[in-house]
């Protein structure tokens, strides 16, 4: 497959190979580097959060437990605690007394504690117990946990309670606490209070923003017990498999390092409190340690890319140089367009490429030769079609007025005709001058009004006439003889068939230079449809033919009026002048035309 390659490609494929071969090593080198490096760096981390989170947890227990003892060793509600246990048995009505007294002192719980879900004091061997805060759902009797003081760990002065279901309640909530007893100097116990804290406190601490990465808390006591999280009995699967990464690190024996449970690699930070004599440990499971790793290998891959990608460049560019005059050659062919056909490509190479390059040169001003041939062919062919089509209007124009004055002049005095013979000396004037083929606007609105008002005259006052253009329209410039030819059209084919009056209106609107339109408007018979519909085919092969460069063919249109005048707007205006004739709904005849010119373009 290489002898496919000429000799340059052959070179530049055996230098990819070695150089990629290199690349690969040093990367897979550097990524097993960077994945050892990343594994012990996060070790290393895991144990200040370790213990930043044991402290969280101490300090949480600390602050029930602060409240807890401050209740308990208050002089007076020890008495009342004491005064209660001998009179319980008196009065029923004693304990809500002693109920209502001892929370007089509550503030001192509810000053120290934020989130506080419920306090209970209780005396476990009468069987009296009074809640605070949540009353409701009550249990009927002293829950086992706390009835017999001398089970579990409720013996002691103070006991840090894992998260657990509230024991008060038929209806449980997850919650921590802490219990204390009111107890003597001589250690006689009279009962004791509860303080809880919604379980919600605990997770706050023991949630860690990281957990997507595989990052989880877990509290243990030093029977390997699970602490936290809170694990319902539905969750039991998943407590097993926490209990058995528990025994891994216990049995591991170290407060980091590096375990495997379940086919699971888990680094792991543990630390043990003083105070709640718990364990808190924070693993990491290296499966999710794995994607941070894998973004490394990105940019390890992605570093060597560019520099294999760099490296190639350059040997590229050192391996062309041989090249260097032909693709100067081929550089120059890409970027020739109309505008640069006079460029010239020069070269010091040897002759051969000398030869190439004089070729070219030669090619161009062939190429430059003809397109200007071209160009000036189709501007004197334009050129010629408008000055034909200017030259089949005039002598129509002037045969139609001087009949209009004959037959006016047998019917009227001199007076009338003088003045007919003044504004057709005007328009005879406008008509022949050549000394431009584009006049303003205004100038083409006079010549038309002159028509007009011999028309009125020849028709006895019977043709009525209105003008209303803006100020900015009237200085646009538009070929010569362009309006009067419609209006004219109006008069000879529109009321022909109508009774008068006759009305002509014209009116126009101006927005810019690119956007502006003339209305011309008359109350005679329409068009036919027929007629109708073959005049827009007719224009719109006239557009067809214009776009497309077939001027020769649109010399052959012939006939006058509406046809000549919109070849001659079309070829002034250009592709962005529009035509339309419609009737109008009761009658008449309406002709709109100006130049809209695309947003875009605008913009641009």
């Amino acid at each position: 497959m290489i002898n496919k390659f000429g000799f340059q490609g052959k070179i530049f494929l055996v230098f990819i190979i070695i150089f990629v071969g290199m690349v690969t090593f040093f990367s897979t080198y550097l990524y097993v580097y960077m994945k050892r490096t990343l594994i012990h760096t996060d070790q290393i981390n895991l144990a200040p959060v370790t213990q930043q989170i044991s402290d969280q947890i101490d300090t949480l227990y600390k602050e029930l437990g602060n409240a807890a003892i401050s209740y308990t060793n208050d002089l007076e509600n020890l008495e009342l605690m004491i005064d209660l246990y001998h009179e319980s048995g008196n009065s029923s009505a004693a304990p809500l007394v002693y109920k209502t007294k001892l929370a007089i002192n509550l503030n001192t719980i509810y000053n120290a504690v934020s989130h506080l879900y419920k306090v209970i004091i209780f005396i476990p061997e009468k069987n009296i117990f009074f809640t605070y805060i949540r009353d409701e759902h009550l249990v009927e009797s002293i829950p086992a946990r706390y009835a017999y003081p001398s089970n579990g760990s409720t013996n002691r002065r103070l006991t840090n309670m894992p998260p657990h279901l509230d024991d008060w309640s038929s209806l449980p909530q997850r919650v921590i606490s802490v219990v204390s007893k009111f107890s003597t100097p001589y250690n006689k116990d009279f009962g004791m209070i509860e303080i809880q804290i919604p379980y919600q406190s605990l997770e706050r601490v023991g949630s860690i923003k990281s957990k997507n990465a595989g990052k989880e808390v877990l509290i243990f006591d030093d029977n390997g017990s699970l602490l936290f999280p809170y694990l319902s009995e539905d969750d039991w699967e998943r407590e097993t498999r926490t209990l058995r990464l528990i025994q891994a690190i216990k049995a591991h024996g170290m407060n980091y390092g590096e375990i495997s449970v379940d086919n699971r690699s888990f680094l792991y930070s543990s630390f043990r409190s003083d105070y709640t004599g718990w364990t808190t440990v924070m693993t990491d499971d290296e499966r999710m340690l794995q994607k941070n790793v894998r973004d490394y290998k990105n940019i390890i891959v992605l570093s060597s890319s560019l520099i294999l990608f760099t490296v190639l460049i350059v040997y590229y560019i050192l391996i062309q140089r041989l090249t260097r005059p032909l693709k100067l050659l081929t550089q120059k062919v890409r970027t020739v367009s109309l505008d640069n056909l006079s460029m010239k490509v020069t070269s010091t190479e040897p002759n051969e490429f000398k030869l190439l390059h004089q070729s070219f040169n030669d090619m161009l001003d062939k190429i430059r030769e003809s397109i200007n041939n071209e160009y000036e062919s189709r501007i004197r062919e334009t050129e010629a079609h408008s000055s034909a089509l200017q030259a089949q209007i005039n002598p129509h124009f002037i045969y139609n007025t001087l009949s209009v004055i004959t037959a006016h002049c047998e019917d009227s005095g001199a007076d009338v005709a003088a003045d007919m013979c003044y504004r057709l000396a005007g328009m005879m004037r406008y008509t022949a001058s050549s000394s431009c083929k584009d006049v303003l606007l205004s100038e083409e609105i006079g010549h038309s009004i002159d028509f007009l008002e011999l028309m009125k005259l020849h028709y006895d006052d019977s043709l009525e006439y209105e003008i209303h253009l803006p100020e900015p329209l009237n200085a646009m410039r538009v070929p010569k003889l362009t309006l009067q030819p419609l209006v004219e059209n109006c008069i000879n084919h529109g009321f022909e068939h109508v009774l008068p009056p006759w009305r002509i209106r014209i009116y126009g609107t101006m927005l810019s230079p690119d956007h502006w339109e003339i209305t011309i408007e008359d109350n005679g018979s329409g068009i036919e449809p027929v007629q109708l519909a073959e005049l827009s085919r007719q224009l719109t092969s006239y557009r067809d033919n214009y776009e497309h460069g077939k001027l020769l063919t649109n010399l052959k249109i012939g006939g006058l009026g509406i046809l000549n005048t919109y070849a001659r707007l079309i070829i002034y205006f250009g592709t962005h002048f529009y035509f339309h004739i419609t009737n109008l709904e009761e009658r008449g005849c309406k002709i709109q035309l100006g130049v809209r010119r695309p947003l875009e373009e605008e913009a641009s």
